[in-house]
């Protein structure tokens, strides 16, 4: 933190030796210069927040897949127990 003070700092003084007119042209970009760091730290914040939607997505998928793959076991268990066992063992 302290190191990118040093170098704003630096750049201040190095953009107030310069022409008034230069000055004028470089403001607003160093205007956008300086607020890179806050822009990239909301553009990360954006993408770690799709990258946790999209987890959070692909885990109800991939459960409900689970409960799809249990429900049909169930389904096979119970026709199985249906032909292999007579009725009359079943009571």
């Amino acid at each position: 933190m302290e190191r990118i003070r040093i170098v704003s700092s630096t750049i201040e003084e190095a953009l107030e030796s310069l022409p008034p007119w230069v000055q004028c042209v470089l403001a607003p970009v160093m205007a956008v210069i300086s607020h890179l760091g806050t822009l990239t730290a909301i553009f990360a914040f954006i993408i770690i927040l799709f990258q946790l939607k999209v987890v959070y997505i692909n885990g109800k998928i991939k459960d409900n897949e689970l409960r799809v793959k249990k429900t049909e076991l169930k389904l096979k268990l119970l026709q199985y127990e249906k032909e292999c066992i007579p009725s009359d063992e079943l009571i």
